[in-house]
């Protein structure tokens, strides 16, 4: 499993959304019906341009590193458990440093970098 700071974590920025994503519905893991946002259905709505086989691969991802597992539980408004998906111990730390430097659940991406230019690369250290 790999730790570390959140700029070596090995998953990509949809992957980031989604653990930002479950950090903003984690005080529903202790209640009796989880919020419908963590439900699969929950997760692909709030990143419908990703589409539903990337955001379910997204989500294999974060369970193959375990910052994520999922469980059946009650959901609010509906009558029947669902599968929801909820962080890890792990899976909170690194959702609580990538919140910490600004990652969005909306944007993946950290806010000092809206303002930082691109990085550039000069053709005579990159020899193909």
């Amino acid at each position: 499993m790999a730790q570390g700071h959140p700029e070596e974590v090995p998953v990509g920025g949809l992957e980031r959304q989604i653990l930002v994503h479950l950090l903003e519905h984690r005080g529903h893991v202790i209640r009796f019906e989880a919020d419908a946002g963590t439900t699969e259905f929950g997760i692909i709505r709030k990143f419908p341009v990703e589409g539903v086989s990337t955001v379910r691969g997204a989500l294999r991802n974060l369970e193959m590193y375990r910052w994520i597992y999922r469980r059946m539980q009650y959901v609010i408004g509906y009558s029947e458990p669902k599968l929801v998906y909820m962080l890890t111990p792990g899976g909170h730390r690194l959702a609580t440093d990538l919140d910490r430097e600004g990652v969005t659940a909306s944007s993946g991406i950290r806010e000092r970098d809206l303002h930082r230019p691109p990085a550039t690369t000069d053709a005579r250290e990159n020899p193909e």
